[in-house]
């Protein structure tokens, strides 16, 4: 029902280092070691739903670390990076490197060193394409999260027509390989845990950029590989929880071709597949078929991986128990402490969809945790550093609640979800994993500044518009199933 968070602490612990296929009795056996009784059903559900972890027939899993570490891939310099020497890091090294890392935090290794890392600004607009594998909506969030922009006050309504960046020197190297547009690196991860990437230039042979060489054809095949084996991720895994995590999966199912010596990039693929491209799915894109509407649901969910993209995700019922997630138990704990209230069956009642009944053996039980949890967050809670956030919070709570009661709902009837609008089913689930997203960012206030809390209200605003829109297309299409299943009764 709950995992300890020392014990899902401990898990992402475990998959930023654990490079060998481990199953549910490892975790098990390494929880116990260290005192902590978690069930083989939390932590097979959390594998299953971790981004960063790939499932293996037979039971067995392997992190993301454990996959991309050495594995090869490929970096093409633009002519303008050539010129000016670096290296914009940015979207480069997507799917290999840990996802939460800023770019600029990625450190490349060339013959043992440790290549300097320098900052410069460019225009916004110049700097984007170099995220745009992070998807068009959130390419402006990376380029913020850099380094360089820390100390900046980054207003997303306003956004400023110059930005940083944390870029790495590779002056010596173009000049030594005599670098020209068109040459590439071969590049590894090695170390993932700590973003350490090498590289090796690869320098064109050709003497003209018009003349074919045997790498050509082999990176022309590679392209195709790499289009199959996105088609195929679609079909097994569906929209994934974020285009990172659609080139993960595909890179995982087609790893011994295209994680090779000949390989060419993403980027370059991107622009010359006349297959697959970047297409709306609700608030956010995705990699899929091109002139294709990315579907809610589709033959995926059958395949039993719903990489967190499945409706049911949330709300499907495991030994009868509805999940709740630690952020959300702490996030109205909080809640109740930022306005010095003590309703222990007001918060077990936030807890769950307004329709769900609790039985008695679950009582007991949440009722165990919130007060293990409360006794933890009161001994640390500072009510002058949650006054900004405490009202912003309890909105995202708030509507998490509205959210996850229509998901329950649609759960509970048995709802053909192919039947009803799918872009508003995406949205729902957006809308509910981006508030989940807040709550999260919310239990650590303190390290939260006063621009970024107006940023989360401002984000906020369109969330409850978003969510008003879609529950109003939902519950209509909910009634009309309701009423179909019910003449089909009557008759």
């Amino acid at each position: 029902m709950l995992m300890n968070v020392e014990a899902e602490n401990l898990l992402y612990q475990f998959l930023r280092c654990q490079y060998d296929v481990f199953t549910v009795e490892d975790v098990l056996e390494g929880f116990l070691t260290v005192g902590l009784n978690e069930s083989a059903e939390d932590i097979a559900s959390f594998l299953l739903m971790c981004p960063s972890v790939f499932a293996l027939d037979g039971g067995g899993y392997l992190s993301k670390a454990g996959v991309f570490t050495d594995a090869l891939f490929s970096i093409k310099p633009t002519k303008m990076e050539i010129q000016k020497g670096i290296l914009i890091p940015g979207h480069r090294c997507v799917p290999f490197v840990d996802s939460d890392c800023p770019s600029g935090n990625i450190d490349f290794i060339f013959d043992g060193k440790v290549l300097p890392h320098k900052i410069i600004t460019l225009p916004l607009q110049e700097a984007l394409p170099y995220f745009s594998l992070y998807g068009e909506e959130y390419a402006v969030q990376y380029i913020m999260a850099d380094p360089a922009n820390s100390s900046d006050e980054i207003n997303f309504c306003d956004l400023p027509s110059q930005v940083k960046l944390t870029v790495t020197d590779f002056s010596k190297i173009y000049k030594d390989f005599n670098f020209a547009p068109g040459d590439t690196f071969l590049a590894s991860v090695i170390d993932w845990s700590r973003s350490f990437v090498g590289i090796q230039p690869m320098i064109s042979e050709k003497n003209t950029p018009f003349e074919q060489n045997p790498l050509d054809s082999k990176r022309e095949q590679w392209y195709l590989n790499l289009e199959n084996a996105l088609c195929k991720s679609f079909e097994l895994f569906g929209p994934g929880v974020s285009i990172d995590d659609q080139i993960s999966k595909a890179f995982f199912l087609g790893f011994d071709k295209l994680c090779v010596k000949s390989c060419g990039t993403v980027e370059q693929f991107i622009r010359q597949t006349k297959k697959i491209g970047f297409e709306p799915y609700g608030v956010e894109s995705r990699l899929w078929l091109k002139g294709l509407e990315v579907p809610a649901v589709g033959s995926w969910i059958d395949y039993g991986n719903n990489s967190g993209n499945d409706i049911y995700g949330t709300v499907k019922e495991s030994q009868n128990t509805y999940p709740i997630l630690t952020s959300v138990l702490d996030s109205w704990i909080m809640d109740e402490l930022y306005s010095k209230k003590d309703n222990e069956e007001k918060l077990i009642e936030n807890l769950f969809p307004e329709n769900y009944i609790l039985t008695e053996s679950e009582r007991i039980d949440i009722k165990e945790k919130i007060y293990s949890r409360k006794n933890y967050l009161k001994s640390r809670y500072n009510w002058f550093a949650d006054f900004e956030a405490g009202d912003i919070r309890h909105r995202v709570l708030l509507l998490y609640r509205k959210i996850i009661t229509l998901v329950y709902d649609i759960d509970s009837l048995n709802s053909d979800l192919n039947t009803m609008p799918q872009q508003s089913l995406v949205i729902l689930m957006q809308l509910m994993n981006h508030s989940r997203f807040m709550l999260e960012a919310f239990l650590n206030v303190e390290e939260i500044d006063s621009s970024e809390i107006v940023n989360y209200g401002a984000s906020l605003d369109g969330m409850e518009y978003n969510f008003d829109e879609v529950a109003v297309e939902l519950r209509a299409a909910l009634s009309k199933q309701i009423k179909t299943k019910f003449s089909m009764f009557k008759k």
